[in-house]
């Protein structure tokens, strides 16, 4: 499968305002020998003001005759003199004032200039106590600035996460909520005079009890350079006191996704030698109070960067829609724990980005495993993804774990990182929007696999375009980077994947063993050697034709390119297997590969009948299996074909060593 299509199109638009010129209104039927009037052009020397500044206007009457030039002046936002001098009134929001001049001779003939308003007020700056007790109380103030003079008046209002709670004054006074563990009030200000320049300050209530201390306990306490532990802070004292608490560490490198949460994760960073630190949690309602627990981060040294590959007929056994399908184990844990699931038959995808796992229950996934969810920022609601494939959608939560390449943890390791669950009972219904991009793939049947592992050149998926926030009623759009490449994760090895399958004769075979790789020249087994880089956007040519968009994917089952039109007619499709060719003989082509790098390469491969190769009922692996590109425009998709028999290199956006190449690219 390939991740395709997520790229939202924006739409600019221009505004521009209008004044001066011939904009005379009404029309003029006397004769040239009569005095009369014919048309009458207002302008403006400032065709853009701000609440109280002035603009000198004119008009300039054209007729006929001994006419009269003289124009009376109105407008329909803010006053202007007799003489034309226009004044803004005060705007609560942008707007446009209708400078008129109508003839006094004739009060059917006027002319109109259009002068854009904004209010004088640039900014609402507010400041609150940063923190308060329950039912104490404490004075948040405002200024208003802008040009000139500006009115100070405001409004307040306050509210916690998801309700006003009616907590603040008309004069900005605070009255803290009885809370029995610490909340966030947020106090919002905003211009009386304009209502679109305003401002937030979060205030944070304590409960009246009292805090004594703080103790940690981690799961692990002996690290390597990427791995996690999960660390508990328990909280004591009397009263009606505050749980919460702020992470930190010290002495050690590392990194705690969610200060706030508990229990907590942290991610040892890279050491040249052992180093001893604590991971500290401090009481958010008395920050003098903290407790920590003990930690040593050492050095690992090279890990195990290969994993072995498989091309077989899938975990359902083979059906005739199971080919050219490489599968990989993954092991995932609940972070920073030894709570582990080993999933195997997890499809690897080179066309899109992150892990995503099948679900136990009705759908027949084979994830048991409590991982964390994913939690919107703004609302707290469970965050979801549709992802969206060529050939249907996944629709699941997104949820937060530990991705280990080997099981017995001597591989790399991805701590806290996004994956989705797809087909989980109970989920939230699957929005129109998903529904609408094709077929649901959210179950073993249709996904052929037990999940999808995508290791493309993209560090993240689809960032703020295809997640969702779940609440009670309804599914709405959710902004965020949930999902991301695992092996941009890993504390080395982490430049990319190396895809190595051996070569395969025709017209295949029923299993194929090979190998991915973890990093890019970081190791004596990855190293690019004499393989040529390409770096996006790759294009094709193919008959002198340079076709854009070729990508190399192994979650596609054969070379999909071009179409049977393009190709002429010693390649048509077949009659029983749609979208596959079905040459009489086999075919030959040529195509060069090009890079925005300005570097080319040519790639030859051969097309086979279909549907002879699909008469071998065992085979699961076919070498000359080929297809027409299902979209428009026509490209070349390099399928899992184009990687038998080669190292293919999958770089992400970072410097290789010891090479003057920065990813993204591809390189074979």
């Amino acid at each position: 499968m390939r991740l395709y299509g997520l790229i939202s199109l924006c739409a600019l638009m221009a505004m521009t305002a209008c004044g001066g010129g011939n904009n005379g209104v009404g029309s003029n039927n006397q004769g040239s020998g009569s005095p009369g009037i014919t048309a009458i052009s207002v302008t403006c020397d400032a065709m853009s003001l701000r609440s109280t500044q002035t603009s000198q206007c004119s008009a300039r009457v054209s007729g006929t005759g001994s006419y009269s030039s003289t124009v009376t002046w109105s407008v329909d936002n803010g006053t202007i003199s007799s003489s034309g001098l226009f004044t803004a009134g005060a705007v609560s929001a942008p707007s446009t004032a209708n400078i008129i001049a109508t003839s006094a001779q004739d009060a059917s003939k006027s002319g109109i200039a259009h002068i854009s308003l904004t209010s004088n007020i640039d900014s609402v700056n507010v400041s609150c106590p940063p923190t308060i007790q329950s039912g104490a109380q404490g004075q948040c103030t405002a200024t208003v600035t802008g040009v000139g003079t500006v009115s100070q008046d405001v409004e307040w209002s306050a509210k916690t996460d998801f309700a006003d709670c009616g907590c603040i004054s008309s004069a900005g006074v605070i009255t803290a909520p009885s809370v029995p563990t610490n909340e966030t009030i947020h106090v919002i200000v905003t211009s009386a005079a304009d209502a679109s320049k305003g401002n937030r300050s979060d205030v944070n209530v304590l409960p009246s009890g009292t805090v004594t201390g703080v103790s940690v306990s981690c799961t692990k306490t002996e690290l390597i350079p990427g791995q996690d532990t999960l660390c508990t802070a328990t909280v004591s004292g009397t009263g009606s006191y505050s749980s919460a608490t702020n992470w930190g560490f010290q002495a050690v490198p590392g990194s705690i996704p969610s200060v706030q949460q508990n229990p907590a994760v942290f991610v040892a960073g890279k050491v040249d030698a052992p180093e001893q630190g604590v991971v500290v949690a401090t009481s958010v309602q008395n920050p003098m109070v903290s407790g920590s627990a003990a930690v040593t981060v050492s050095p690992s040294g090279q890990r195990n960067n290969a994993i072995p590959l498989a091309v077989d007929g899938g975990p359902t056994g083979l059906q005739r829609a199971d080919f050219n399908m490489p599968f990989t184990s993954v092991t995932v844990c609940s972070p920073g724990t030894d709570n582990c699931q080993t999933i195997d038959h997890v499809l690897v995808d080179t066309g899109s980005t992150g892990l995503r796992l099948l679900a136990a229950g009705p759908a027949g996934g084979v994830l048991t495993l409590p991982l964390t969810p994913t939690l919107d920022a703004g609302n707290g609601n469970p965050v979801y993804e549709c992802a969206t494939f060529v050939s249907g959608y996944l629709w699941g939560p997104v949820a937060k774990a530990d991705v280990l390449t080997l099981a017995d943890g001597s591989g790399e390791q991805a701590s806290y990182v996004g994956i989705q669950i797809v087909g989980l009972p109970g989920e939230a219904t699957t929005p129109g929007a998903c529904q609408n991009s094709g077929v649901d793939a959210s179950n073993l049947q249709a996904l052929g696999a037990n999940g999808i592992l995508g290791v493309s050149s993209d560090q993240s998926d689809c960032p703020g375009m295809c997640y969702f926030t779940c609440g009670n009623s309804a599914c709405v759009s959710s902004l965020g980077e949930y999902v991301t490449q695992p092996v941009f994760s890993f504390a080395q090895d982490n430049q990319g994947v190396v895809i190595q399958l051996p070569p395969v004769a025709p017209p295949g075979t029923s299993t194929l063993t090979g190998s991915m790789l973890f990093g890019i020249n970081s190791q004596g087994n990855n190293n690019l050697g004499k393989a040529i880089a390409l770096q996006p956007d790759i294009s094709s040519t193919y008959m002198g034709v340079n076709y854009s968009g070729t990508i190399f994917d192994t979650g596609s089952g054969g070379y999909y390119f071009l179409t049977s039109r393009i190709l002429g007619g010693q390649m048509p499709t077949c009659n029983s297997m749609s979208g596959f060719y079905c040459p009489a003989n086999t075919q030959i082509f040529t195509a060069t590969n090009n890079g925005s790098n300005n570097v080319s390469s040519a790639v030859t491969f051969s097309v086979d009948n279909a549907n002879t190769l699909f008469q071998n009922a065992s085979f699961a692996v076919f070498p000359t299996l080929a297809g027409e590109w299902p979209l428009s425009p026509p490209l070349f998709d390099f399928g899992l074909p184009f990687f038998y028999g080669r190292s293919v290199f999958i770089a992400l956006p970072v410097p290789i060593p010891n090479t003057t190449l920065v990813g993204p690219f591809v390189a074979y």
